[in-house]
């Protein structure tokens, strides 16, 4: 079912129009689908064939308290990579010992506050981080319960900025390094093994990239059980990936079927462990718009045409940070003949473009568009450059929208400096 979707010339999300949101709420906004995530993460979770599964939320797709609570009250666990995020998994009651902890650069504060807690697992990123963890353990006098982070060494046919399972990216243990710690953490009192991670990317489209990371992480399980090495837990990661070119075609279930059929054909036999699945982007990526408005149309020649709205590379990176396309679509539905347009916005960087030669009708200045597929890495990645406040947020259900991100308005920018006296600097 599409959440998203015109009725008439109208484009709603779920049963609300998006034309009465933008006479009400201040542009640019997010607005979210509660029942396309719930939809995704129960697709996802009645996939699984294995008996005993954990889906660990990844909190950084889409970090607003009311989604985690959602997610939370379907059972989700959740994956984290800083304290601000653990607190997060906290404050919606995500209980402890479903949190993993993922990241190459924890602190002392995070690592210390999540032993206290007893958190599910820490996924050790580096031997450093190995014996760090190791020592703060010991003062504190507490057992940490930790994972060893793999690094297969696989392609995963992603984008180079968000891959993570190769040998020249900074994510995970190296074979080189993976027997001698073994022996460190078997011999530590501190330390509880829970068993082995992996995660090689995000927006990873085949399944071959999966299968050749889990029959290597299958083959360090077994030379861990034939030296009677004890683990519970295999965490196989997330980073499934979504269509960004027509909500149309979404292709989710399928993914998540096959994806599911690959698991249970590698780890069928390995039924006493827990698995644990780390989603995020394909849970919520598809359930966010971000709204605009057209402030000025801006032909330059016959192949230029500007359209210059109000939301910016501080509203949605990934335009500019990985040259992603968004699919873009007037809130009404428009007729004639089409025009070819580069969609930009208004931040002082020749990188604020979110798409060069899109074809649709035509557009005028005052319009409203909406940017699809931007529920993940949006809002979580936005900030506050060129002094341009944050977004504020939406979850809509059928006929109900709610705020659920406030944003953040100038004076709140301007009150985080300290303007210094300099009569007295």
């Amino acid at each position: 079912m599409n959440y998203i979707k015109y009725k008439g010339n109208d484009l709603l999300i779920e049963n609300v129009k998006i034309s009465d949101l933008v006479q009400e709420y201040k542009r640019p906004f997010y607005c979210y689908s509660a029942s396309y995530i719930e939809n995704q993460y129960l697709k996802f979770a009645s996939a699984q064939k294995l008996r005993n599964t954990q889906i660990s939320y990844a909190v950084k797709a889409n970090s607003n308290l009311s989604v985690l609570k959602l997610l939370s009250n379907l059972g989700a666990g959740a994956d984290v990579v800083s304290l601000g995020e653990l607190e997060r998994a906290l404050r919606v009651g995500i209980p402890p010992q479903k949190i993993v902890f993922s990241g190459v650069g924890k602190t002392l504060a995070e690592i210390s506050y999540a032993i206290k807690i007893g958190i599910g697992q820490i996924n050790i990123e580096s031997v450093s981080e190995l014996y760090f963890i190791a020592e703060v353990a010991k003062n504190l006098e507490k057992i940490a319960n930790i994972s060893i982070r793999i690094n297969p060494d696989v392609n995963a046919l992603t984008h180079a900025k968000i891959s993570t399972g190769e040998r020249s990216d900074k994510f995970g243990i190296i074979i080189s390094n993976f027997r001698n710690i073994i022996n460190f953490i078997r011999d530590c009192e501190f330390l509880h093994f829970r068993g082995l991670s992996c995660h090689i990317g995000s927006q990873i489209r085949s399944i071959s990239p999966y299968r050749e990371s889990y029959l290597y992480l299958r083959d360090l399980v077994d030379e861990l059980q034939a030296a009677s090495i004890l683990l519970d837990t295999i965490d196989l990661g997330g980073g499934i990936g979504i269509s960004y070119d027509d909500l149309e075609q979404d292709d989710s279930e399928d993914f998540f079927l096959q994806y599911a059929d690959m698991v249970y054909d590698i780890w069928q036999n390995y039924q006493d462990f827990k698995f644990i699945f780390e989603p995020g982007r394909s849970i919520v990526g598809n359930s966010g718009i971000l709204i605009a408005k057209i402030l000025y149309c801006k032909p330059v020649d016959e192949d230029n045409n500007f359209i210059i709205i109000d939301a910016g590379m501080n509203d949605l990176m990934r335009p500019a940070l990985y040259s992603a396309t968004h699919q873009i679509l007037p809130i009404f539905k428009g007729e004639g003949e089409l025009h070819n347009y580069h969609i930009v916005g208004p931040i002082c960087e020749s990188s604020d473009v979110f798409v060069r030669n899109y074809q649709t009708n035509k557009l005028q200045e005052g319009a409203f568009i909406a940017i699809l597929s931007s529920g993940a890495y949006g809002y979580s990645m936005a900030n506050e450059y060129n002094t341009k406040p944050l977004a504020q947020q939406f979850l809509v259900r059928g006929n109900n929208c709610q705020l659920i991100g406030r944003g953040s308005e100038i004076s709140d920018i301007l009150e985080r400096d300290i303007l210094l006296d300099f009569a007295d600097f």
